[in-house]
C-alpha cells in the first residue's frame, strides 16, 4: 500500500502533525472565543429570560384569569338572557293562544258547530224520510 510505504511514511506523519497542529492553534486562537462569547451571551439571556419568565408567567396567569372570569360572566349573561327570552316568548305564546281561542275561534267554532247542526239535521231528516 502507498500510504505505508517506508520512504514516503515520515514525511506524511510529519505534514499531517504540523497541519494538525496548525488548525488546532487556529482554532483555539480564532473561533473558539467567539464560540465561547456567543454561548456565555446566551447563557446571560436564558437567566435573564427566566428571571423575567415568572413575573411573565404571573402576568400569563392573571390575564387567564381575567379572560375565564369573563368567559364565565358572559355565559351567564347569555344563559339569562335566552332564559328570559324563552319566558317571555312563552307568556305571548300563551296570550296570543287565549286571546285567538277567544276572539277569532270561538266565532269560527259557533260557525262550525251551526253548520254541523245543519248538517246532522238535514241528513237526520233525510234518512227518517227513507225509511
Amino acid at each position: 500500500m502507498p500510504q505505508f510505504d517506508k520512504v514516503t511514511f515520515f514525511s506524511q506523519l510529519f505534514w499531517l502533525s504540523i497541519t494538525f497542529y496548525g488548525f488546532y492553534m487556529i482554532t483555539i486562537q480564532t473561533y473558539l472565543p467567539g464560540l465561547a462569547r456567543i454561548l456565555k451571551v446566551r447563557k446571560k439571556k436564558v437567566e435573564f429570560a427566566l428571571k423575567q419568565g415568572s413575573s411573565f408567567s404571573d402576568e400569563r396567569d392573571s390575564t387567564v384569569a381575567s379572560y375565564e372570569n369573563v368567559f364565565v360572566n358572559s355565559a351567564n349573561e347569555s344563559r339569562e338572557m335566552l332564559t328570559s327570552f324563552s319566558n317571555e316568548s312563552n307568556e305571548w305564546l300563551n296570550e296570543t293562544k287565549a286571546e285567538t281561542n277567544h276572539l277569532d275561534l270561538q266565532r269560527l267554532n259557533e260557525a262550525y258547530v251551526l253548520i254541523n247542526g245543519e248538517l246532522r239535521g238535514k241528513r237526520f231528516v233525510i234518512q227518517q224520510l227513507t225509511k
